[in-house]
């Protein structure tokens, strides 16, 4: 159940169709993957930028030292240059 819940969290009409149909057993499984993955993606995407605005709002907040702003301003960096993929 909790696994549902989560994927229902984050999960558009068509990715919330698919899961109804999984658990109905009337899926294409090449869709099903198509999705899976589409909807993990999302997912990854989401938590990626969330990380990053909290970044930023760190850096911005004017309550660092500048060695403290540096380490997070390459730490954003990096974070920016490098969006989670699914292999």
């Amino acid at each position: 159940i909790q696994l549902l819940e989560l994927i229902e969290q984050f999960a558009d009409a068509k990715t919330e169709e698919l899961i109804t149909q999984i658990f109905s057993r009337r899926v294409n499984s090449a869709k099903a993957n198509e999705y899976f993955r589409e909807a993990l993606q999302k997912i990854l995407d989401r938590e990626w930028m969330h990380e990053r605005d909290l970044l930023r709002q760190k850096i911005q907040s004017g309550s660092l030292s500048d060695d403290e702003a540096i380490a997070l301003a390459k730490e954003f960096d990096h974070l920016r240059k490098n969006p989670p993929k699914i292999i």
